[in-house]
């Protein structure tokens, strides 16, 4: 198990992110395994939650959902 910090700091990949998190995942398992989102944003059944971190604290990974189910995620500095 690892620590908050370092949770946003290991296992950023594209494959390790696409393992962990795949199409249809809640958004109660994305919050239990990353915490809460650097920034969100919702508008009706949609909604979209940013998180920033890698070693590099660079990386930033945004999470699509629809009626709280992922349907996409975006890679930012990968």
């Amino acid at each position: 198990m690892y620590t908050y910090d370092e949770v946003h700091v290991r296992g950023w990949t594209h494959e390790s992110f696409d393992q962990r998190f795949p199409v249809g995942t809640s958004e109660t398992q994305v919050f239990e395994k990353l915490g809460s989102p650097f920034a969100t944003r919702s508008a009706g059944d949609l909604s979209r939650w940013d998180y920033v971190g890698g070693a590099s604290g660079q990386l930033h990974v945004v999470f699509l959902f629809k009626n709280s189910a992922l349907t996409e995620k975006k890679f930012v500095n990968f």
